[in-house]
């Protein structure tokens, strides 16, 4: 076990002095392999617009992401006609090899080659290999796809692999979800009821980089076409707003919010709902509507609308303080110790605040782990709403353009930020982490076995953390 860890360390510093000498500020996928006495060789950066053809393998080739990496490898099977294969293929490491494990870079293969449904080539690669080609000649048939890979890659595909490859290619052009409804008149003719929008960006970004958090909410059109506006929000690396979708309806109800909802789902591939969270107000049939279409999904309300609503009721101050105290608890036991607190100020705040939601939905102490996030008001939408006041005074066609330019304009300034930084980490995420640090000495920890500690604090409090 001594030497397991041991190893684990040495990977993860060799990984931090890599990371140490990068000074693009951006997320590298590395192909080391470690020399004698723990040196790492290293060399230069893959282009994969450019050097996908002839890119040089040797140790210490340095990649963008781990997407590009596989698909090199692909490319590079397919062109050597070598059934490659990624034996190992996680978040943390990416072997491939030919027939046998290679633990050094061995150029010459001993192997038999491979004519039909090459292992390498599968969907995914001939959707990007031949995206462009799609876009050019739209019309495409299959057969002719068929033909196009055997002449240029030399290798013999299905056509049940063509039909999904063609598939793919054409989400990947058109990318961008745009739902128009109508509504059919009495005369004949119809007329315009709801849009829904994603772009391709968003949605693709949102899900390789973003927890797994939305925030729900509507706000009324001011121009001269009444209306409400549907929004997704998540919340990017940084904890900055990342909107994902956005539509427009006559009016916000069951109907209207399992529309918007339902398309939203589709174009984030949600299938397994309990690994998500929904937060936004107490809106007229969005409860509903999210345990229908994610029923496993976390739904959790703004603190700040539901303290709105309290102090209707009760408006002492110290009544305030303790449902803030709650709300932020991090634990059942802090939690229980609060609401014991307010029972004995006033015991109808107590029932008002066990009857009007479950706790469940309102305290970080019964909050899952799956999201990674902690919030407990809806500012994200908040603060959505009111950046696109401007546009939403426009008249419809006129708003949709400024949403977009919006959104053009913000992920260009964020992209150009993201490349100047020099820390593995956004810099609202470094200011939490040295808040957390002074934190760190209110508390002893004592290891209380494998991975169990016993944490005590000033406040003469104790806790078993079990990691």
């Amino acid at each position: 076990m001594t030497a397991q860890v041991e190893g684990w360390k040495n990977v993860v510093n060799s990984m931090r002095n890599l990371g140490d000498l990068d000074d693009g500020g951006k997320v590298t996928f590395f192909a080391v392999t470690h020399l004698a006495r723990g040196l790492v060789r290293m060399t230069w950066w893959v282009k994969p617009a450019t050097d996908i053809n002839d890119p040089r393998l040797e140790v210490g080739l340095r990649f963008n992401s781990k997407e590009d990496f596989t698909y090199l490898i692909r490319h590079q099977g397919v062109q050597l006609g070598k059934k490659l294969r990624l034996k190992k293929n996680d978040k943390i490491r990416c072997v491939a090899y030919c027939k046998e494990l290679l633990r050094t870079l061995r150029d010459i293969h001993k192997c038999g080659g491979a004519s039909y449904n090459h292992g390498c080539a599968n969907a995914k690669y001939f959707s990007r290999l031949f995206k462009d080609d799609m876009r050019v000649f739209p019309g495409m048939t299959v057969a002719q796809f068929v033909e196009k890979v055997h002449w240029e890659l030399k290798i013999t595909i299905s056509v049940g692999k063509a039909k999904r490859a063609m598939a793919r290619a054409r989400r990947l052009i058109e990318g961008s979800t745009v739902v128009l409804a109508t509504r059919h008149l009495s005369d004949g003719t119809d007329k315009f009821n709801e849009i829904y929008i994603a772009y391709e960006a968003c949605k693709t970004s949102f899900k390789q980089h973003c927890r797994s958090i939305i925030g729900l909410d509507g706000c009324h059109l001011k121009g001269q076409g009444k209306g409400i506006l549907l929004t997704a929000i998540g919340l990017d690396p940084n904890d900055q707003i990342f909107p994902v979708a956005y539509g427009v309806v006559a009016i916000e109800n069951i109907d209207t919010w399992s529309w918007f909802l339902n398309l939203l789902v589709k174009d984030l591939d949600i299938k397994d709902s309990s690994k998500w969270r929904f937060i936004s107000d107490r809106q007229k049939g969005l409860i509903n509507v999210v345990r229908s279409c994610c029923h496993n999904a976390e739904h959790c309300f703004c603190v700040w609308h539901m303290h709105n609503n309290f102090k209707k009721v009760f408006s002492s101050p110290t009544l305030k303080d303790k449902i803030w105290e709650a709300t932020r608890a991090t634990n059942v036991y802090a939690f229980d110790k609060v609401m014991k607190e307010v029972k004995g100020l006033n015991t109808a705040a107590h029932t008002w605040l066990t009857a009007h939601t479950a706790k469940e939905s309102w305290s970080r102490a019964f909050f899952g782990f799956e999201a990674n996030c902690d919030i407990l008001v809806n500012n994200i939408s908040e603060c959505y709403n009111r950046v696109l006041l401007f546009a939403r005074e426009k008249p419809l066609y006129g708003m949709l353009e400024c949403i977009c330019m919006y959104l053009m304009d913000k992920f260009t300034s964020r992209r150009k930020m993201a490349a100047k930084l020099e820390d593995c980490v956004g810099p609202k995420i470094r200011r939490k982490l040295e808040k957390i640090k002074e934190k760190i000495g209110d508390c002893m920890v004592r290891e209380a076995g494998e991975w169990v500690y016993q944490v005590n604090t000033k406040f003469n409090e104790q806790f078993v953390d079990d990691i």
